[in-house]
């Protein structure tokens, strides 16, 4: 039997409404759009929120938004995805890596600490697997400098809490989310959403989005003139589908069983997996409640995770690691760390292997992964 890494749940409900959509006349950027960005911004009560085609591309827009001096410098941390540090170059700024805590994948705030000065004008928090980073610790640390903006990548945390059970996102300039087919829920392959308390800044981003266009089609549309238009801003085209909204609002209705059911799988693989003294589970203390989209487990070293995940490999059971190596390791991106600066993430990146979690799986499937793993220790004695 194989076992998949992730897989999107899809089924009816969703075909449904995209068979709606077949039936309108319009197909991008729409009325099921902007019915999206209300119950996702009404949900969470958020005060702005608009829809972008990425993630990727919410950042980037946001960071344009900004309007930062050339080679101003961006925060990020070293353990992270590749999309950070792509928006920032391709800005005309300079990302500045951060290390973790050791053993941990929560930011270190010491290394925060001597990476802001004068030339930092903005800091991208990437929350990782469901758990928060620590905001609120961070969001003291910039009361000393109220220019620099706070951005969060929430694409891996989705309905998840702080300690004090706030939303991601609603203590930050703005936070952004990805709805990508690995995501805790999907728009239909790929999608993300920005949300802000600054309404300016949500304005700014829709007009940049669609081309720099002063008004979108669909606004223009009741106007005698529908045609006529302004650009004002050098955008492009960053714009949600009407089909992908229509999953996205039904994907979103059933973010609460979705979260369940993998925590539910998550204490599964717990339960199996606690007495194997050479594996650590993910953890933090800045989460109440958690919004898992993989099953990370921590093992001794490189060697042993090497091993395991080609072991794993090789029983037909779905894995990968994120991220190894860290994202200041990757070619475009060395000239800008030194190794001594991010330890801590490259010998945690070593150490990690990502299990099968979606919500197609059973509790039965765990325990078989389980199995595997535990076959894999015991011919290891």
């Amino acid at each position: 039997m194989k076992f998949l890494l992730s897989q999107p749940n899809l089924d009816h409900d969703e075909f449904k409404e995209i068979k709606k959509i077949y039936n309108r006349q319009w197909l991008i950027n729409g009325p099921v759009v902007k019915k999206f960005e209300n119950n996702f911004k009404n949900k969470f009560n958020y005060k702005n929120a608009t829809t972008v085609s990425s993630c990727t591309a919410g950042l980037e827009l946001v960071l344009k938004s900004l309007d930062l001096k050339p080679k101003s410098e961006i925060i990020i941390s070293s353990f992270n995805f590749i999309s950070s540090g792509l928006v920032t170059l391709q800005q005309n700024l300079k990302p500045v890596f951060i290390d973790l805590k050791k053993n941990s994948f929560d930011i270190c705030l010491d290394s925060l600490k001597k990476k802001i000065n004068k030339n930092t004008g903005a800091i991208i928090v990437t929350h990782f697997n469901g758990y928060l980073q620590p905001i609120n610790p961070i969001k003291k640390i910039l009361k000393k400098y109220p220019k620099i903006k706070l951005i969060e990548d929430a694409a891996h945390v989705l309905g998840a809490t702080d300690e004090n059970k706030t939303y991601v996102g609603q203590k930050s300039y703005a936070a952004v989310f990805s709805f990508g087919p690995t995501k805790m829920i999907t728009s239909a392959g790929m999608g993300g959403m920005v949300v802000s308390r600054e309404k300016k800044l949500i304005s700014n981003i829709n007009e940049l989005k669609s081309y720099g266009m002063s008004k979108s089609s669909y606004d223009r549309k009741k106007n005698a003139k529908s045609w006529v238009y302004e650009i004002k801003k050098l955008g492009n085209n960053y714009r949600m589908t009407e089909i992908q909204a229509a999953v996205g609002i039904t994907q979103l209705k059933k973010l609460n069983y979705f979260i369940n059911k993998r925590n539910i799988l998550i204490k599964e693989y717990e339960k199996f997996l606690k007495n194997i003294k050479k594996i650590n589970f993910q953890y933090s203390n800045f989460t109440t409640n958690r919004s898992v989209i993989y099953f990370v487990i921590i093992l001794k070293n490189q060697l042993v995770r090497d091993s395991l995940a080609e072991y794993l490999r090789e029983k037909n059971v779905g894995i990968s690691v994120h991220w190894d190596p860290p994202l200041s390791n990757h070619y475009l991106f060395k000239k800008f760390s030194k190794k001594s600066d991010i330890t801590n993430s490259i010998l945690l990146a070593k150490k990690l292997i990502t299990l099968p979690l979606h919500t197609k799986m059973t509790t039965k499937d765990v325990k078989q992964i389980c199995k595997v793993i535990k076959n894999f220790f015991h011919e290891q004695n």
